[in-house]
């Protein structure tokens, strides 16, 4: 079993956040989703996830359902 719990980060008014489930079973997929609140628009976003590659295996990454429409980069992982 593995849990989660929210990153929460940025200045008054805005936060930058996962959603996650509250535990998760050995071997069992699951999604881990990076969600960002704001009372103004985000013009300048840079994200960087550590995890052990020991515990976790990314899968993909979908940006799919993204309110971000232009990126200098897309996402990627790097070891």
């Amino acid at each position: 079993m593995a849990s989660f719990s929210g990153l929460t980060a940025l200045a008054a008014g805005q936060r930058i956040y996962f959603e996650a489930p509250p535990s998760v079973a050995v071997g069992q997929d699951f999604t881990i989703r990076l969600l960002a609140d704001s009372d103004q628009p985000l013009n300048a976003y840079s994200i960087n996830w550590n995890y052990s590659p020991d515990i976790l295996e990314l899968l993909r990454l979908n940006d799919g359902a993204s309110i971000i429409d232009v990126w200098p980069n897309r996402p990627t992982v790097s070891s």
